[in-house]
This record gives structure tokens, C-alpha cells and sequence, in this order.
């Protein structure tokens, strides 16, 4: 029973010890470029920390703050394996992202399935 029990506390430490090692891939600054969109090409900066053991980000950047007042937060924040997923809310639309690592400083996917976004990490 011993045993078992140390198992078990054993695996969930090391299920916490992945998530968080495959979330800090993405923690950092990127240059995101937004392609094709109806207005053109944008330029931002996405912001991903952990805090209080929890990824947390935000969109930002000239461009951003220019037209928003403000950075944009995000929210359901997901990291599944090279895999990140995010939502912000956007003139009252929830928006969807999804990017995949192509390499530990690149990333490219789709906002809403169907416009392409890639990001290049900030070198700090």
C-alpha cells in the first residue's frame, strides 16, 4: 500500500514537472505576424509568463496599444505537447488561436482557421 501510494505521488509529480516543462517553450516574447487579414499584415508582440504556476499572456505591441488602448488578454490558454491554443475577446468576438512550435524559436498556425499567423521569439 506504501508503495502504491508513493507510485502514484510519484507520477503526479512528474505529470506536473512535463506540463509545465512543455509550457515553458512558450514563455517568452514573440514578433507575431498576422498574414492576409482585411486590413493587411500585423505586426504585435505575444507575451507568454507563468504565474502562480499557470500560463498567462497577452497580445501587445505599437499597433495594439495604438488602436486598443491597452495589451489584449487572453484566456484558455492550452499547451498540448508543440501545441499552443489561445482565445482573446475582440470587438465582442471571442477569437481563436492556434500555433505549433516549428523549431524552439518559431511558431506557426491559424487565427479562427483562416488567417496564418508566425512568431519568431524575442531574443531577451
Amino acid at each position: 500500500m506504501i508503495l502504491t501510494m508513493a507510485l502514484l505521488i510519484g507520477v503526479a509529480s512528474f505529470a506536473n514537472q512535463s506540463a509545465s516543462e512543455t509550457e515553458q517553450k512558450f514563455v517568452g516574447k514573440w514578433n507575431m505576424l498576422w498574414k492576409d487579414l482585411p486590413d493587411g499584415d500585423l505586426e504585435t508582440i505575444l507575451e507568454l509568463k507563468i504565474v502562480d504556476d499557470k500560463l498567462v499572456g497577452e497580445i501587445t505591441g505599437d499597433n495594439v496599444i495604438e488602436q486598443m488602448g491597452e495589451p489584449i488578454k487572453l484566456y484558455d490558454i492550452e499547451v498540448d505537447g508543440e501545441e499552443l491554443s489561445f482565445m482573446y475577446t475582440s470587438q465582442g468576438y471571442d477569437v481563436s488561436i492556434v500555433v505549433e512550435l516549428e523549431s524552439d524559436t518559431s511558431f506557426s498556425g491559424f487565427m479562427m482557421d483562416m488567417f496564418e499567423v508566425e512568431g519568431d521569439k524575442i531574443k531577451e
